[in-house]
């Protein structure tokens, strides 16, 4: 990415961050869309496609579902288009403000049209059509993935709608980048499991998967094999499905994410609705580090996504083969560096649900009175 001594005064937002901040839009629309549909008296069949989806499940819908699911789309069109467009008029969406970007005026004359004037100034007309392009574009992934490719095209990193509509996407919070990096990975990795928990423990609760009877017969005996093999599943998960993800632009990492996210919601919705004892007992002592390790797992993908948008953009530029070299080593050093943290509150994790957690369903939830209180 080209710099040019009148926008020195500005950052040109990171590519990588750029589109960690339109997943969290995305994810932020589909949460909305879910649980207004799960309001209407519907299923949630974005996380229930996806999810069949992930698991081989088929036939992934039925008749009636499919021609639910139809509505849905035409549901989440019409927000997603609101919330583009005011994110095109505005400069700023939800997921551009976490991540600390902003989207302004291009300032060069480059970019003038041959009137003379900024292209955003056009017409109302035009503008307003440009805008309203935008806001469609945006509102469909695949679309807007065409769109980012323009991109490497220009000098000023600006997608094809940004070049027309004369924007530029600049860096507004300059300090602690990694930082919004794990916020906003923690809330594409929180935001759909809350909403699943959502859907499934108040709107839909038919759905939602009893849990075991405190009157079972559970057997107490914690040991290595199963901490190793607790451990050795999360692992996987977080590398082939989370970590390796960022090779393929993040989708393998939403997929999992949805769908993990309504697996967990059946459960939890589910204990809310049978024996709400459960989720204290079986759930809540190692989740926060477990699913933290996940949430790492997603941040270590994004450098890997990193890795390759810079050697496209490198090899767009014809950089020398050792810069490309250079980019490649340091993202992957940085995505090593958050895999390892991930894999150690993986494995914390997992000691913990074998010895800790396993000990309090026995003593406190396997019984038939907890404190006096049959639960």
């Amino acid at each position: 990415m080209k710099e040019n001594k009148t926008v020195a005064k500005f950052q040109l937002g990171p590519y990588y961050i750029r589109y960690l901040s339109y997943l969290l839009d995305l994810v932020i629309l589909f949460g909305v869309t879910s649980l207004l549909f799960s309001y209407m008296g519907y299923k949630p069949l974005g996380f229930i496609i996806i999810t069949n989806y992930a698991e081989g499940v088929k036939p992934l819908l039925g008749h009636q579902e499919l021609l639910n699911f139809y509505w849905m789309i035409v549901l989440y069109l019409v927000i997603a288009f609101s919330y583009f467009y005011l994110d095109i008029i505005t400069g700023t969406s939800v997921g551009k403000y976490i991540s600390g970007l902003r989207t302004t005026i291009f300032p060069i004359k480059q970019n003038r049209n041959s009137s003379g004037s900024l292209l955003g100034d056009q017409t109302t007309w035009k503008k307003y059509s440009i805008q309203i392009v935008g806001a469609i574009v945006k509102s469909v992934p695949l679309l807007q993935l065409l769109n980012s490719i323009y991109v490497f095209r220009g000098k000023y990193g600006q997608t094809f709608i940004e070049k027309k509509t004369g924007n530029l996407t600049i860096v507004e919070k300059y300090s602690a980048l990694s930082k919004r990096i794990i916020i906003v990975s923690s809330l594409i990795y929180y935001i759909p499991l809350v909403i699943g928990i959502i859907c499934i423990g108040f709107l839909n609760t038919s759905l939602g998967l009893p849990t075991p009877s405190p009157n079972l017969n559970f057997i107490y005996n914690p040991n290595i094999s199963q901490a190793k093999s607790i451990f050795l599943n999360n692992t996987a998960l977080d590398i082939y499905r989370l970590t390796l993800g960022g090779f393929v632009f993040m989708t393998l990492d939403m997929i999992e994410i949805i769908s993990s996210s309504y697996i967990n919601a059946l459960f939890i919705g589910g204990s809310l609705n049978t024996h709400p004892s459960f989720i204290i007992f079986g759930v809540l002592p190692h989740f926060f580090i477990e699913t933290a390790g996940y949430v790492f797992g997603i941040v270590s993908s994004l450098y890997m996504l990193n890795a390759l948008l810079e050697a496209i953009n490198g090899y767009a530029l014809a950089k020398p083969v050792s810069y490309l070299m250079n980019s490649l080593y340091k993202n992957m050093l940085i995505a090593g560096k958050y895999l390892l943290i991930s894999v150690a509150l993986l494995f914390i994790a997992s000691l913990i649900e074998t010895w800790v957690t396993s000990y309090l369903l026995y003593h406190f939830y396997y019984s038939i009175v907890l404190y006096g209180v049959l639960v």
